[in-house]
């Protein structure tokens, strides 16, 4: 038995030699004692490839490639210490959370630590580093004065206590493989193997008691070290780990008396052709290094704009690479130290380039719809068939619905407020009938499946039973036959791995916890735990591929060019974060009691530099070396050293900034990134445009992207498709006339498209106006039955809303004002908004003559008033109330309308077409005053009463009820215009004279005039409005039947059209983007509002023609 350490730094032929040696060993003798090739364990594929093609043969039994994981497998397998099944990190995850919750109480920190995000895996890591380390955490205890310290470790020893006494005569602990495999490796038919341990840059305790065991039974080892026997004893050298390595080793043989020869020295540089590259090698990791005055043609030094044009900018040179100068893309090697941030960008550009790529990256697979499923189906048990689980379960793809049928099923559960047991209690029977057929097969399918799964698993009570339960879903789901055929279309066999990760789950829970009492919740807890831990890894699908890999975990291959991405600061080298169960000051205090434990961050900093140098040595004859200006927030980037000073030691590096490129692969993504920066208003991307703009060609490649800087929804609808649209004849409602004067986009989306807001079961403004007008003409309806006298018993009033809330409350969405508190506490809100309206009715009827003649009057081709005729167009709509009342020269007729919140008639919003309801409504009542009344009448009036329970502020105390009536009254005091006229003003109050009234807006002083008020208007003015509104209204219904449909929102003072617009998503406005901007309406004062009504009718303004002189 002999050691032979070779060391040398990267590049000087250690793996080469490791590999001649074997192929030597394998020519002199096919058979005889194993050749092991201990390499690490993201090694083994590629040194598995690199000995068959050294071997130039198809299989050797002889020599085997391992990692000190699979070597501690196969002794246990052979010695027979694998009876019982590996736990795998999924179990041990899951295990570790279901005994914090067990101990929660017992654990001092631990405890309320455990439902953390992240500590059960931090926890696991812990324990593997407890083992490896070969630490015991109970006999740490007391060996720190630090509270917090001592805490922690007596939780760790309790957990780990637990954990082993729930691993015994269940699992085989994995962390404890080596220490196991290392007890048994007399036994395990390696006596006499030559051992090679190459690629390792330290090693653990545990590893260092297994080698310290093989260098006992074999008859040589071989150990590689990229390490210059120079820099041994060097504290801020690079290679420090590397060097702490081969003294350890240098001593445990010693220990073990095995016999140590000289180390070999590899100097000479073997893989490095380029001489700039050879340089770079000795001199970067030196803290002032010499430089290179040679060409340095192979390097390049690249500043890219942000981290796509980055990963574009090297995807672009890896095809002139491969295109012109005849490299092989297996020649070619992507490094980064993160790869998470870069991977999706590289996806893209990469296929876009159509580069073959492998991406060395092993990928969670929490969002995986059979992960999905398998979460969502025990959630749904827990929130009683919540709409959010059920259709998160629906649309994984797995269930028997196709995504239509889901969506249908969505829209209906959501208009309907489906959920819980309505389910599966019986046919639903909200909806037109043609549709509730489709629906209720719908549902029924749903039921089918789902209800049996739900009662197993509520009567289950163990984990064991719980997920059969799961299995058994998974199963009547056809769930691996529809794996197997997504698995065809993918070929990296990500579903496969998925659907075999859920089963050994499952498999973990059921040996590890299948007979442990537990709950739902804590079994979902557990699922959960062992969910977010899967995770994928593929196999190079094809041979002659770039590879893509993080550099702590591929493993490279021999490649002539490498493309290191990222070099900014944080990024490449990295900056290593604090462990989450022991900080570096924890660390530091455990280390001075003697313990050791993985290096803590200040050593972790010196080991970034290690994997800088590392990555640098990688290629043989290029060196590309990039970094972003700005990540992907905009936020800017500096340079790492890693750049900087393969910058100073190759000064004549080619250096490189890149621009947005413009070519046929990739004109679309330019084009849009241009688009973004536009829109973000950089001067660059302006600079850019104007380039682009300029080159014929490009501008007419790039146009149909750039046209989205300017795109625009026609102003105006073709005649043809106007006319299809909307009819032959138009019949209008005012909100639609309003709603085109706000946006004529907005109507033609609403009435045009008839596109409709998704319902929801949910009261909103519009639900909640509907329930108040109903009940409103309901109360109408049955004080008129009660005559004019009705104010004088309150008490029966009172007893009519009570009825009505009763009666309405159940019709309004299914009942929705009864289904949760909040719901119940709106009902009586409701209530009692209609009560204080009652109140104000019946002062109403006490001091006012005017009284109801029509409630909820509809008016149009099929109401009981016939349509306002605008011209060849019919305005058709519903009044909510029309009162009138016999004045001493006729009638009067006013027109109220229920509003929630009252601020009055804007004439400014009149002129700009933006209120003209109250107006249109005046004008039906007046047109219709014979069938209403017999005969003519006058206006009286155009008012909003309000709809509230009203809050009274009042500087003092309130002594009476009187006077908080009086208050309340104030503020539910009707809005609008009125006649300017006291007898018309005395038959709505007939206390207004000598007093400001308080049910409408007006005065009437002592001496009989009408107070100045800017809602008492003139006759002549309430006609100028009337004859304005009118115009206005056709020349609306004029542009609307001529199809007009710009996206041209107003603006008005703070309110605009596209506050409450449903239709946003689609017209894509943004006052952002270049050519998007608001219709700014001009604010106007009363009298130039006034005046500018009077131009356009013609007509004048208090007798005095129009004029603004």
């Amino acid at each position: 038995m002999g050691l032979q350490l070779v060391l040398g730094r990267a590049g000087t032929g250690k793996t080469e030699l490791c590999l001649d040696q074997i192929v030597k060993s394998v020519e002199q003798s096919p058979t005889g004692p194993p050749l092991i090739l201990l390499v690490p364990e993201q090694a083994t594929f590629q040194m598995e490839r690199a000995l068959l093609e050294a071997l130039n043969r198809p299989a050797v039994i002889r020599a085997q490639v391992l990692s000190f994981h699979r070597l501690a497998w196969r002794i246990l397998q052979q010695s027979g210490g694998a009876a019982r099944p590996p736990l795998s990190e999924l179990g041990k995850r899951m295990i570790l959370w279901k005994l914090i919750q067990a101990h929660r109480e017992e654990l001092a920190i631990f405890g309320r630590l455990g439902r953390h995000g992240g500590f059960i895996e931090g926890l696991s890591r812990t324990i593997t580093e407890m083992r490896s380390y070969r630490i015991d955490p109970q006999g740490l205890i007391g060996r720190t004065e630090n509270d917090a310290l001592s805490r922690k470790l007596q939780d760790l020893a309790m957990i780990l206590e637990r954990y082993d006494a729930h691993l015994q005569d269940r699992f085989t602990d994995p962390d404890a493989y080596l220490t196991a495999a290392a007890s048994r490796l007399p036994g395990a038919g390696l006596e006499g193997c030559l051992l090679w341990v190459d690629g390792f840059a330290g090693f653990t305790p545990q590893e260092l008691e297994m080698l310290g065991r093989l260098f006992l039974i074999a008859k040589e080892a071989t150990v590689t070290l990229c390490l210059d026997s120079r820099e041994v004893g060097k504290e801020d050298s690079p290679f420090r780990s590397t060097a702490e390595t081969y003294i350890q080793l240098l001593r445990l043989a010693a220990e073990r008396q095995v016999k140590i020869h000289p180390p070999i020295e590899l100097a000479g540089q073997k893989r490095l052709r380029a001489p700039e590259l050879a340089h770079l090698e000795r001199e970067y990791p030196k803290r002032a290094g010499r430089t290179w005055d040679g060409p340095c043609p192979g390097v390049t030094l690249v500043r890219a704009p942000h981290p796509m044009g980055e990963v574009e900018g090297a995807a672009r040179e890896i095809r002139r690479l491969v295109l012109d100068e005849g490299f092989r893309f297996r020649e070619i090697a992507v490094i980064l130290r993160d790869i998470d941030p870069y991977a999706p960008l590289i996806r893209a550009a990469f296929q876009d380039y159509q580069i073959p790529y492998f991406l060395d990256q092993r990928r969670a697979v929490a969002c995986h719809p059979l992960v999905e499923l398998v979460r969502s189906a025990v959630e749904l048990v827990l929130s009683n068939w919540s709409y959010e689980t059920i259709f998160r379960l629906l649309k994984t793809d797995l269930f028997p619905l196709s995504r239509e049928e889901a969506d249908r099923l969505e829209n209906y559960a959501l208009a309907y407020g489906i959920a819980g047991s309505q389910w599966i209690r019986g046919p639903w029977t909200y909806g037109p009938p043609g549709e509730l057929e489709e629906i209720n097969a719908l549902r029924q399918k749903v039921a089918h499946i789902l209800q049996p799964f739900a009662q197993q698993l509520s009567k289950a009570e163990k984990a064991g039973e719980m997920t059969a339960a799961l299995y058994e879903l998974l199963e009547t789901l056809d769930v691996p036959l529809q794996l197997k055929g997504w698995a065809d279309e993918d070929r990296g066999g990500v579903h496969d791995q998925i659907w075999q990760g859920v089963i050994d789950l499952f498999d973990q829970l059921i040996e590890g916890l299948g007979n442990q009492a537990m709950s739902i919740r804590d079994y979902l807890g557990v699922l959960e735990t062992g969910l977010e831990s899967l995770k994928v890894g593929l196999i190079p699908p094809g041979l002659d591929q770039v590879l893509i890999g993080a550099i702590d975990r591929s493993r490279h291959p021999e490649i002539r060019a490498a493309f290191i991405l990222g070099a900014y600061e944080g990024s490449f080298p990295g900056v290593p974060r604090e462990d989450l169960i022991f900080n570096d000051r924890e660390r530091e205090q455990l280390a001075a009691a003697g313990v050791e434990l993985a290096p803590d961050s200040r050593r972790l900093l010196l080991w970034e530099e290690y994997l800088a140098y590392i990555a640098l040595t990688r290629p043989s004859e290029r060196l590309w070396i990039s970094y972003p200006m700005t990540n992907a927030e905009g936020k800017p980037n500096v340079p790492s050293t890693l750049l900087t000073r393969t910058a100073k030691l190759l000064p004549g590096a080619r250096k490189k900034e890149l621009e947005p490129y413009w070519s046929e692969d990739n004109i679309r993504r330019a084009a849009g990134d241009l688009v973004l920066g536009l829109a973000r208003g950089d001067e660059e991307a302006q600079k850019q445009l104007d380039q682009v703009l300029a080159d014929e060609d490009l501008a007419r490649r790039a146009g149909p992207i750039l046209a989205s800087l300017t795109y625009r929804v026609k102003d105006e609808l073709s005649p043809g498709v106007g006319k299809k649209l909307y009819g032959d004849s138009l019949d209008l409602s005012v909100s639609r006339l309003e709603a085109f004067a706000a946006c004529p986009f907005q109507h033609f989306a609403a009435h045009g498209l008839r596109l409709r807001p998704r319902e929801e079961y949910d009261l909103d403004v519009r639900h909640i106006g509907s329930f108040l007008h109903e009940a409103m003409k309901l109360i109408g309806d049955r004080l008129m039955d009660l005559g004019p006298s009705w104010y004088e018993d309150l008490d029966q009033a009172v007893a009519i809303v009570d009825e009505i809330c009763q009666e309405q409350g159940p019709r309004l969405l299914q009942g929705i004002l009864s289904k949760t508190s909040r719901y119940r506490y709106l009902h009586q809100t409701l209530k009692r908004i209609l009560l204080r309206v009652m109140e104000v009715l019946a002062e109403h009827a006490r001091r006012g003559r005017f009284i109801p003649v029509g409630l909820e009057v509809d008016f149009g081709p099929r109401g009981s008033l016939p349509p306002l005729d605008l011209g060849g167009v019919r305005l058709r709509g519903r009044i909510d109330r029309i009162d009138a009342a016999a004045g001493p020269d006729g009638y009067y007729l006013r027109v109220v309308d229920y509003k929630s919140s009252v601020d009055g008639l804007s004439i400014e919003e009149v002129y700009y077409g933006l209120e003209l309801q109250l107006l249109a409504y005046l004008l039906v009542a007046l047109h219709n005053a014979d069938r209403l009344l017999g005969g003519p009448a006058r206006a009286a009036g155009a008012l909003y009463f309000p709809l509230k329970d009203p809050f009274v502020s009042v500087d003092g105390p309130i002594t009476d009820e009187e006077s908080l009536g009086r208050e309340r009254r104030k503020k539910l005091r009707m809005e609008g215009i009125l006649l300017a006229d006291p007898a018309a003003l005395a038959l709505m109050d007939c206390q207004i004279r000598g007093n400001n009234s308080e049910l409408v807006p007006a005065r009437v002083n002592k001496d009989g005039t009408v107070g100045k008020n800017k809602s008492c208007l003139p006759e002549r003015r309430i006609q100028l409005l009337l004859a304005y509104a009118e115009k206005r209204m056709k020349v609306l219904s004029g542009e609307i039947a001529g199809g007009r449909a710009a996206v041209a929102p107003y603006r008005l003072r703070r309110k605009t059209a596209c506050t409450y617009c449903d239709y946003k998503p689609l017209c894509g406005f943004d006052p952002l983007i270049p050519g998007c901007s608001f219709r700014h309406l001009p604010q106007l004062g009363d009298d130039e509002a006034w005046l500018r009504i009077a131009e356009e009718v013609g007509g004048d303004v208090d007798g005095a023609a129009a004029s603004r002189d």
